[in-house]
């Protein structure tokens, strides 16, 4: 019956079956996109990745495309970060977390972002593609910018505090404080109307 089928394919436009290798089972979350070159079978009991997972990641490709052949855990006391806790501390209790259950490197990197959101996921939404080579690496950017934010949200709160002196116009409060309004209004303009706001109705 085989003999039969091959002989008919040899006069049909049908190539005959192909004979699967090891080597021809590929996984697919490594299968580049859009290739002309696409092998006729996959291995689909690995684990996938899209490549537009992979192609966006702010990892390097080691890290992007590993895979982890067992389970990851978070421990019950790592909560999320949304860049309004102290970065200090959430960071501490991580790498405490991360210790105890023994990850790999690679693993550090993707847990710790698992633990990201709001204006925390934002920032690291906008860093580069394939900027971060390490966990220390990404442990550094994320200090530094929560030291930044730190710095920022003490300046808001000391431009947010000045008050008018019990002698002084709004003129001269305004004259005295001409620097500090316009080097801080060119990074915080949302808290400029705030601030006038004190002395709309206060008299000259």
């Amino acid at each position: 019956m085989l003999a039969n089928l091959k002989t008919q394919l040899q006069f049909s436009s049908i190539p005959p079956p192909q004979i699967i290798s090891n080597r021809d089972v590929i996984n697919p979350a490594y299968f580049p996109p859009n290739s002309q070159a696409y092998p006729p079978f996959l291995d689909y009991s690995r684990p996938y990745k899209p490549s537009e997972l992979v192609m966006k990641s702010k990892f390097i490709a080691p890290i992007a495309l590993v895979e982890f052949h067992h389970k990851l855990k978070m421990r019950t006391n790592v909560e999320k970060y949304d860049g309004l806790t102290d970065p200090e501390d959430h960071y501490n209790v991580f790498v405490s977390a991360g210790g105890v259950e023994q990850w790999t490197m690679l693993a550090w990197c993707h847990m710790f972002v698992q633990t990201l959101v709001g204006a925390a996921r934002i920032w690291f939404d906008s860093l580069p593609m394939g900027s971060i080579v390490s966990f220390e690496d990404l442990a550094l950017k994320f200090k530094l910018h929560s030291s930044q934010q730190r710095r920022h949200t003490r300046d808001k709160t000391m431009v947010l505090n000045l008050r008018r002196g019990s002698n002084e116009t709004v003129e001269e409060f305004i004259v005295c404080n001409t620097q500090l309004f316009i080097k801080f209004y060119l990074k915080y303009a949302e808290i400029w109307s705030q601030i006038l706001s004190k002395f709309r109705h206060d008299p000259y």
